[in-house]
């Protein structure tokens, strides 16, 4: 065939090659079995990787802590009061569903400004144990996935500095379900990080502060 190529005229050997080129090819059964096989692999492995990565992403937790120079009593008030939460937590305010006292069961409402507008999400209160526990716990619904983020807050009696203290420890647990919770949850991951490494230092600041001036006008 090589042959009769080269002593063709040159126009005449390119309409060969296109019509080579073009010519449909019969489709055998072995040919069709074969491709099917193969989109069958591809289509398992894909599923097979997102089942992966939903099962390594889809729950994520991170602990921090920290000791303040005050007693769990004191530090517990001073954390639960919402009014004291743009001290140390990165929202506007925070509105409590009950007039009184909180309690487990009650409801917050967080408000944060976002591109210039207000926004609410709604915390539930799940462990109100004074002064030793608090946990608070919400849900992002989305059309996609749902996120869950779940605060816990440990406090137990420690010396610090030669006298009565308290270290805190700020358990958070992060979860994403839905379609794409594994491309959700580590930048869920990352944002509540970004926003919650801090706030146990704030937290310190602020209680040891407060305390202080209390004392004083006393």
């Amino acid at each position: 065939r090589k042959k009769q190529l080269i002593e063709m005229p040159a126009s005449a050997a390119y309409e060969a090659a296109v019509r080579a080129l073009t010519e449909k090819q019969p489709y055998s059964y072995q040919r069709l079995v074969g491709d099917l096989f193969y989109a069958g692999c591809i289509i398992a492995s894909l599923i097979a990787v997102s089942f992966l990565l939903v099962l390594v992403s889809l729950k994520r937790k991170f602990k921090l802590t920290e000791k303040i120079r005050k007693p769990p009593s004191v530090v517990f008030k001073c954390l639960t009061d919402p009014s004291n939460a743009p001290r140390f937590i990165n929202c506007e305010r925070r509105i409590p569903s009950v007039a009184g006292p909180l309690h487990k069961g009650a409801t917050v409402q967080e408000v944060r400004i976002i591109g210039g507008k207000e926004c609410g999400q709604e915390y539930v209160i799940t462990v109100f144990d004074p002064p030793a526990a608090y946990l608070l716990s919400t849900t992002i619904r989305s059309l996609w996935s749902n996120i869950h983020l779940s605060f816990r807050y440990e406090l137990t009696e420690c010396e610090v500095q030669g006298r009565s203290g308290t270290e805190i420890w700020f358990v958070c647990s992060t979860k994403a379900t839905g379609l794409v919770a594994w491309i959700v949850q580590p930048f869920l991951v990352h944002f509540v990080l970004s926003e919650y490494i801090l706030h146990l230092e704030r937290l310190k600041v602020f209680v040891e502060r407060h305390s202080a001036r209390q004392q004083k006008t006393l």
